[in-house]
């Protein structure tokens, strides 16, 4: 009967060590699942803002670009302006040069 006794205690310890090695390995497995999602998981966050980046760096050229064209538009006016008035600011230098030199030689 003992020695019935020692072979039950030595093969629960062998399922004993079965069921520890089995639980061992479940859990690398799920330390190594969790890494692979962990790591997918970082990846896919890493993409989503560099999407995201290169969206606002779009939208961010496409307002400088807006401004640049207004800017030129409304330097393009005040060319037009300056080039209209110029004539009539040449008109007055004129008068002024020739008043000075006659009212000078006299």
């Amino acid at each position: 009967m003992a020695v019935e006794s020692i072979r039950n205690v030595r093969r629960a310890e062998a399922q004993a060590e079965e069921l520890v090695d089995d639980a061992s390995e479940q859990s690398d497995r799920l330390m190594s699942d969790g890494r692979f999602e962990a790591s997918d998981r970082i990846a896919a966050a890493e993409e989503r803002a560099r999407e995201e980046g290169e969206r606002i760096r779009r939208e961010l050229l496409q307002e400088a670009e807006a401004e640049v064209e207004q800017i030129e538009q409304e330097a393009e006016k005040e060319r037009q302006r300056i080039r209209e008035r110029g004539p009539l600011f040449v008109d007055s230098a004129v008068k002024v040069v020739l008043d000075s030199i006659t009212d000078g030689g006299m």
